[in-house]
């Protein structure tokens, strides 16, 4: 691991998005912390829960993995790298 990357929990939880290396899967994803306010039965609006998780995208933006932050003891962050123009 280069010193670039930075342990998960010093990342970002205002939606930016990162690169994320996720060392169980063995690979790098984009990823942003993610708040969402639903309801945790669906006949009963007033049981309203706050889901904050970390919200991965893999590369071809076919799977999105969800993170509660006790699964993240593996996982490293580091800023979006800037495209070449």
């Amino acid at each position: 691991m280069t010193s670039n990357w930075q342990p998960l929990d010093t990342a970002p939880r205002d939606g930016t998005h990162f690169l994320l290396l996720y060392n169980k899967r063995q690979a790098v994803f984009t990823a942003h912390y993610f708040h969402k306010l639903a309801r945790t039965y669906y006949h009963e609006p007033k049981d309203l829960k706050v889901y904050s998780v970390w919200k991965i995208l893999s590369p071809d933006f076919n799977d999105v993995l969800i993170l509660e932050d006790d699964d993240v003891s593996d996982c490293y962050w580091r800023p979006m790298i800037d495209l070449p123009v």
